[in-house]
């Protein structure tokens, strides 16, 4: 006896739970994440995490701490997708009501991360920040499944992104990047996906959140932490559509868009580089179209080709005349596959675009 109240005692340790921490190889990422032992984050729309379980149930832990603008997220089991979440709390069950026994995989999908908060050098107030999964006693954690032998890799702005393709609200409300061409395209050829897009970045001008000018994102996950290594069939550019609006000097974007392939094919040497014509602003014939398509002749290298999208999209695939809707998705996402397809040799795993 100790002589006063010690208050209850503290619950047992369940040693036999198993607790998935972000640093695990059961954990599969696809996307920019800076994966650590404490959290893995991530800044940018359409990353995604996997996990091979037996069992009933996942709940995820997500690090909330000065985050001024929640994330959303699917819970994708066995291919049936549930619906949105809004990451505002520290943990969540990923898994729905009444899981049957066995074994399944997860998928984390980050629909979208929105773009008007700080998202680029910390502290953060606009990220996903996971720090680990749950699961109950008797379940178990499976090894990871190897990665795609395809690999895609798109970079690009918020159409990338996949900004305003459910309607006009901002932030993730009106964003989806599992609707956005990148991911489209990526299923069609059953493709790992590194889908990279920041509303407002152009070429010689940064995006919403802090993010700067394309060239200095293109090896990083944000300010400070370099991208890891990921070995794509294909990269496809989409940027200039920020320059063209901001009126930006067309030689200029010719210089930056120049450089801007360089530190592409740095990362990526191997890679066939598609740099689309800007969606969404008149199509070909502005300054950045004019001004990419000489960056490309210029540049003197067969594994890069420009890529023309006047005649891929009607002013009905369009939300509000810049941000294609889920229609105007599709269609580039149709496009870009043929083009892939023929350029790469690379044949779609499943007929069609989803």
């Amino acid at each position: 006896m100790t002589g006063h109240d010690e208050g209850p005692a503290p619950p047992p340790v369940d040693r036999e739970a198993p607790v998935v921490p972000p640093d695990s190889p059961a954990l599969r990422y696809e996307g920019r994440w800076d994966v650590r032992t404490h959290a893995a984050t991530t800044v940018t729309s359409g990353a995604r995490a996997f996990l091979r379980f037996s069992g009933s149930e996942v709940t995820a832990r997500f690090d909330t701490a000065g985050v001024a603008y929640p994330p959303q997220v699917y819970a994708v089991v066995d291919g049936v997708w549930g619906p949105p979440i809004i990451v505002d709390r520290d943990r969540i069950r990923l898994t729905p009501d009444g899981l049957r026994p066995g074994a399944h995989e997860l998928m984390l999908a980050v629909k979208d991360v929105d773009e008007r908060g700080e998202r680029w050098t910390p502290p953060l107030t606009s990220a996903l920040r996971l720090t680990g999964l749950d699961l109950p006693t008797g379940s178990e954690v499976h090894d990871a499944a190897p990665v795609p032998g395809t690999r895609l890799t798109f970079l690009g702005d918020s159409i990338t992104q996949g900004v305003n393709i459910l309607g006009t609200e901002s932030g993730p409300d009106g964003a989806d990047a599992t609707r956005a061409y990148p991911w489209l395209v990526a299923a069609a050829f059953d493709a790992g996906l590194e889908q990279v897009g920041f509303g407002g970045q152009g070429l010689t001008t940064g995006g919403s959140g802090g993010v700067p000018p394309a060239a200095t994102t293109v090896a990083h996950t944000y300010a400070g932490v370099p991208a890891a290594p990921w070995t794509p069939q294909v990269v496809v550019l989409n940027q200039g559509t920020n320059d063209d609006l901001d009126g930006a000097d067309e030689y200029a974007v010719e210089s930056a868009y120049r450089e801007y392939l360089h530190r592409v094919r740095h990362r990526y040497p191997a890679a066939l580089i598609l740099a689309m014509d800007p969606v969404g602003v008149d199509g070909a014939g502005t300054r950045a179209s004019a001004a990419i398509r000489r960056a490309v002749a210029a540049y003197g290298d067969a594994r890069v080709a420009y890529v023309p999208t006047t005649d891929w999209t009607t002013p009905d695939d369009f939300t509000e005349g810049l941000h294609p809707n889920a229609r105007g998705h599709r269609a580039l996402a149709t496009h870009l596959t043929a083009w892939i397809a023929a350029r790469a040799g690379l044949r779609p795993g499943v007929p069609g675009v989803p």
